[in-house]
């Protein structure tokens, strides 16, 4: 983005909402501060400037005044040398059914599952209406037509992405597999660190995901899954012979209400039958998780030919982000966050950085309805090791012990660089890319390190992969449990996606979001 005052002034509204959040932050220019942060993050060139006025801006008592002196400041600049009108004082996001009259804002109910599909029911959106609206763009207030935003908001968003060159991909391929048929465990840069330094077979490679399921199993109990739960630390173990069984794929996408569509996603069949998926979740940019969406599959395919499924995914990581580094120059400070499933008949192994996640919908055979049960391991910086790692990084010893106490929405506050509204850094402690952050194989911080659950799957099951841009805005189980319980099965995955959109807005966030749906089926055939 091209930084200008213009574009200053139209980022700068002062609302009543800004107000209310000065008085009860002491009378200091937090909003405008807020922004200063958000544009210094877009805006190298000019983020020291920025990041010093919203230091001054977050003072209590004075802070508001300085604020009101640099508004007036760039208006008067503005009238002067760019002949530019005031701000609008219209509301700068479109009808929300969730903003009350007092102007904040809460969840309600998106109302029941529904066949119609796509932007136009959206109960936010006026069909006979031709107003245009301001919407957030690079920092930005810019101003659009109310259909062609929703319009974007419920596409896949991926058109206007400038291509990444084919001849330049399939290099990367090559150097993919050159590097996945030398592979070895020296390439694995925590595998020098584990406790045992032997190398792990097929046998305790299955031990070590079965103990982390047990883990994302017990810290996924409630009263609603206890027995789908007994059953499943019970199958953790069982080594019988599944049925053969087949996989219906769907999927689908959208940007949401961001100005640029980072996530990506892959179902590819292996050389041995079997099947790899996987949803990735980019920030800083879309370059990385699409490098990742070419050349992971292409290692693990490799490497599952002469390896157990534990081993290769663990090498499909390391080498995907070896190479990665390699290309640094391409992807930039990008990174993404990714859950990969390889699928066998009756056993899915999933490895998981970050928030993106799998669970795994089963039928409660009392009642006949589905139950949840998670497929990924997920950790952030409240998760004790990696609290610990970002403690040792640091030298800030007390994170270790304070960083794992946080609850729910707090976790999120969390960064590599700190905590709080003026935090730096990445908010997922481990993901591809990222490599201003990434520290050194002997000082990790964040970490491309994934955790490996197995679980068994058996006919009837429902997986369901998902970025965040799903887990944070549908957070009532029971709402995508009706989604996957009725309607055209098609539909599902779309369905979900235009869910998470209708809870969006500008205060309780926005992102784009990738849903893939799963059924497994008999195979009749087999």
């Amino acid at each position: 983005m091209v930084y200008t005052l213009n574009a200053h002034n139209e980022a700068y509204a002062f609302s009543c909402e800004d107000a209310k959040k000065s008085l009860f932050t002491g009378f200091s220019g937090a909003p405008y501060a807020l922004r200063h942060i958000e544009l210094a993050n877009k805006n190298p060139e000019v983020s020291c400037g920025h990041r010093v006025i919203a230091a001054l801006e977050s003072i209590p008592g004075i802070g508001i005044l300085i604020a009101l002196i640099e508004r007036v400041s760039v208006c008067v600049y503005n009238r002067i040398f760019n002949n530019v009108h005031p701000a609008p004082k219209t509301p700068v996001i479109p009808p929300d059914p969730r903003i009350d009259d007092s102007g904040s804002a809460f969840l309600r109910d998106a109302g029941p599952a529904t066949e119609n599909l796509g932007y136009e029911f959206d109960p936010r959106y006026k069909k006979e209406s031709d107003a245009t609206i301001y919407v957030r763009r690079d920092g930005c207030m810019v101003e659009m037509p109310q259909k062609q935003f929703y319009q974007e908001m419920y596409s896949s968003g991926k058109e206007g992405r400038e291509p990444m060159s084919g001849d330049w991909i399939e290099g990367i391929k090559q150097q993919a597999r050159e590097m996945a048929v030398r592979f070895e465990s020296s390439m694995i840069p925590w595998a020098s660190k584990r406790k045992s330094s032997q190398e792990i077979d097929e046998k305790k490679g299955l031990e070590k995901a079965q103990k982390n399921a047990q883990k994302a199993l017990e810290e996924h109990k409630s009263e609603e899954n206890q027995d789908v739960y007994v059953e499943a630390l019970e199958k953790l173990s069982d080594q019988r012979e599944s049925p053969s069984l087949k996989l219906q794929y769907f999927a689908h996408e959208a940007l949401g209400m961001r100005s640029s569509m980072e996530d990506e996603h892959f179902y590819v069949k292996c050389a041995n039958g079997n099947t790899l998926t996987g949803v990735l979740d980019g920030h800083g940019g879309y370059k990385v998780a699409e490098i990742v969406k070419n050349i992971l599959p292409v290692v693990f395919n490799i490497l599952i030919q002469t390896h157990h499924p534990h081993r290769a995914l663990e090498g499909a990581f390391a080498i995907t982000q070896n190479i990665l580094k390699e290309n640094k120059l391409q992807c930039g400070d990008a990174g993404c966050t990714a859950v990969v499933s390889y699928i066998q008949t009756g056993r899915i192994y999933t490895a998981t950085i970050g928030d993106s996640e799998a669970r795994v919908h089963r039928k409660n055979p009392q009642t006949g309805q589905l139950q949840v049960m998670p497929l990924s391991c997920v950790r952030d910086w409240a998760s004790e090791n990696d609290a610990k790692r970002n403690a040792d990084y640091h030298d800030i010893p007390e994170r270790a012990q304070d960083w794992p106490t946080r609850k729910d929405a707090a976790r999120k506050s969390l960064r590599s660089m700190g905590e709080g509204p003026y935090a730096c850094g990445a908010n997922v402690s481990r993901a591809f890319g990222d490599f201003s952050e990434t520290g050194s194989d002997d000082k990790p911080l964040i970490t491309h390190k994934p955790k490996i659950n197995v679980y068994q799957i058996e006919p009837g099951d429902v997986l369901l992969f998902a970025c965040d841009g799903l887990w944070d805005f549908v957070k009532k189980e029971q709402e995508i449990i009706d989604i996957l319980s009725t309607g055209k099965p098609a539909t599902r995955a779309q369905r979900l996606v235009e869910l998470s959109i209708r809870k969006q807005n500008m205060w309780l966030g926005t992102d784009n979001v990738t849903v893939v749906v799963i059924d497994i089926e008999h195979d009749t055939m087999g």
